[in-house]
């Protein structure tokens, strides 16, 4: 359950721990919080609720407005992604969304972490909560340790209403930014919805939102927010009749007809909850994680240019060995993962496929026999995680 209150007005949330007992916690004003414990436990699952938590971290108060997009349901960017709940939406690696429903748990759509194509798992489900920017992820990119989504979306079978996954991190980063709330639902008809995600059409790495009208069918929820790849994964969140808002659907999909996710039912909660315990019912299954911490700068080459361009990077890779690759094409708007390095400084080099426009510098590698000039660049940053070179015609 999503408790949308300003630190000013919060008095009492409620805090549920591993074993899903209850914990009282105050709230002073300035953001402290402060916990009684009491040991009675409550079967949360009788209302289908998970409760919220707004987390340890003061939020920051709005200076920036939002920056606006137009059309029917425009996204927004969202700029102060330190305060609640906005804390609480991660990116996963740089292809998905998810949501903090625990201390450690995030709740995404199964195909962020299975490739039904290639029937594997995906390995890179690094969390980074709040995340600004490619390069700016305030609270750390977590590393994960186990993944739980159904068989019957592995298997193919009932595809669109099982497309629905928990992440188990290794860290209880949720204990310091909060985490959101979750409600069933049984509701049909029409509900106001919002979506927190990070699609990739945008600056890599930056959250937008938007809000409109949702159409709530048996298992099913379907609407005409703007949404794109990348934000599959984000919460569905509707308003109670408290004007509390809670997730409860996941993006998973958009057509050109309408855009929509997975409706969570009473039944689709109790997977849900079962999994936070560590539980699996017979039609569900898990994956444990073998990624190392990201104790590694990733380096990014993204093209923002109207043509194709031809690309290449010297640098020293996880064992320490300078290497260099090449040609790394990408088309216009593409973008990659090009090296794993813990060195602060690698070199590029990068032309247009028609040679009309290059990026070079002083540093002679010679490729294929022919000797390019490759351009130092030095981490200024110093944050484990993504780095980015954008290529810009204009």
């Amino acid at each position: 359950m999503l408790l949308k209150l300003t630190l000013k007005l919060l008095l009492l949330v409620v805090l549920v721990d591993s074993s899903y007992g209850v914990e009282l916690v105050s709230v002073d004003e300035n953001g402290v919080v402060k916990s009684v414990h009491i040991n009675e436990k409550v079967d949360s699952s009788k209302d289908m609720i998970l409760p919220s938590f707004v987390g340890n971290k003061k939020s920051i108060e709005e200076s920036i407005s939002d920056k606006k997009l137009f059309g029917l349901f425009p996204r927004n960017r969202v700029i102060n992604t330190e305060n609640y709940p906005e804390r609480t939406i991660g990116h996963i690696g740089l292809a998905c969304s998810g949501t903090l429903i625990g201390p450690r748990h995030v709740l995404t759509a199964a195909h962020c972490v299975y490739n039904q194509e290639k029937k594997s798992w995906y390995s890179g489900l690094y969390f980074s909560p709040g995340r600004v920017k490619v390069g700016h992820s305030p609270y750390g990119i977590i590393n994960w340790k186990k993944v739980y989504v159904k068989k019957s979306y592995i298997e193919g079978s009932e595809e669109e209403f099982s497309d629905y996954a928990l992440i188990e991190l290794k860290k209880d980063i949720g204990k310091l930014v909060g985490w959101s709330g979750v409600k069933a639902t049984k509701d049909d008809g029409f509900k106001s919805i919002r979506i927190l995600g990070y699609p990739s059409d945008k600056a890599i790495g930056t959250m937008w939102t938007v809000k409109c009208e949702g159409k709530l069918f048996s298992d099913e929820i379907a609407y005409h927010c703007d949404t794109y790849g990348g934000m599959s994964g984000s919460g569905i969140r509707i308003k109670d009749k408290e004007n509390t808002e809670y997730v409860s659907g996941i993006h998973t999909y958009g057509s050109k007809i309408q855009n929509g996710g997975v409706k969570i039912t009473p039944a689709v909660f109790k997977v849900i909850k079962a999994w936070l315990d560590g539980s699996l019912d017979e039609d569900s299954t898990s994956n444990m994680g073998n990624s190392k911490d990201f104790d590694f700068y990733s380096i990014i080459f993204e093209n923002k240019c109207d043509k194709e361009i031809r690309t290449a990077i010297a640098y020293k890779n996880l064992k320490g060995q300078w290497v260099t690759r090449a040609y790394l094409r990408f088309k216009p708007d593409q973008m990659g993962i090009v090296a794993d390095t813990r060195n602060l400084s690698f070199f590029f080099y990068g032309q247009t496929k028609d040679k009309k426009i290059s990026w070079s510098g002083d540093l002679p590698i010679t490729i294929k026999g022919v000797e390019l000039g490759f351009r130092a660049r030095t981490i200024s940053n110093k944050q484990w995680g993504y780095k980015r070179v954008t290529f810009n015609c204009k």
